[in-house]
């Protein structure tokens, strides 16, 4: 009868090993949208900073470094997920163009109770400031690092983070880089049209199907595409 008792404990237990989850689901810090594609030098937008999946959140601390060839930081505003002041305190709120990064720092104050879901944190405004003509493209990571998050216990949350990606793509038919498609390109085509490789007014950014001839295929490419702006 021992052993039988004995048999069913470790049954017991190994049925309660199954029911019970192996592990909670892991908080993340990540840009929004992963993603982001310009294609004139001059554009404003915006990428957030979110978190998904937190618990009792009262406080938080990032830095997201980009290439400061490519983008200028502009501002940094607080998002949605936690309140303003006066429930609020914005700890820091930096842009450091030299070093290539942004640093924002927020803490609840008290009454105001932990924060637990998911939700802006920051919207970081950029400008382009550098641009390539078809069919190039350059690009950075918006990188987030040195992040804390802290609950009301004043503990760190252990969390995964996740970078965003910027991409200048230049814009078929835009050969002069300005981001639109225009009769500028036009001139540039028709003073390049009918050269091939070699030839004294032949110019490789009219050669938009890239088979060293500027001729009326790339004409019919550009006229295409006329009026597209980045």
């Amino acid at each position: 009868m021992k052993k039988v008792v004995t048999l069913s404990a470790i049954s017991l237990l190994f049925l309660t090993f199954l029911v019970l989850p192996t592990h909670a689901a892991v908080t993340k810090l990540y840009v929004s949208p992963l993603s982001y594609t310009a294609g004139k030098v001059g554009k404003i937008f915006t990428i957030n900073v979110t978190v998904a999946g937190v618990t009792n959140l009262y406080g938080f601390d990032f830095k997201l470094s980009y290439n400061t060839t490519l983008l200028d930081a502009k501002t940094i505003d607080q998002g949605t997920f936690f309140p303003g002041p006066p429930k609020s305190h914005v700890l820091k709120n930096q842009i450091n163009d030299t070093g290539g990064y942004v640093w924002f720092a927020v803490t609840l104050l008290a009454p105001e109770p932990a924060k637990s879901g998911s939700g802006i944190i920051a919207t970081i405004a950029f400008n382009t400031t550098y641009g390539t003509t078809y069919p190039q493209t350059v690009g950075c990571d918006l990188h987030l690092y040195d992040t804390t998050l802290v609950d009301q216990t004043v503990q760190p949350i252990t969390h995964d983070t996740i970078d965003g990606y910027y991409a200048f793509v230049s814009i078929l038919g835009d050969i002069n880089g300005d981001g639109t498609v225009d009769i500028f390109d036009m001139v540039i085509l028709a003073a390049a049209f009918g050269s091939r490789l070699g030839d004294p007014n032949w110019d490789s950014r009219a050669d938009l199907n890239s088979d060293n001839d500027v001729d009326i295929f790339d004409a019919v490419i550009l006229a295409l595409n006329f009026g597209e702006t980045g």
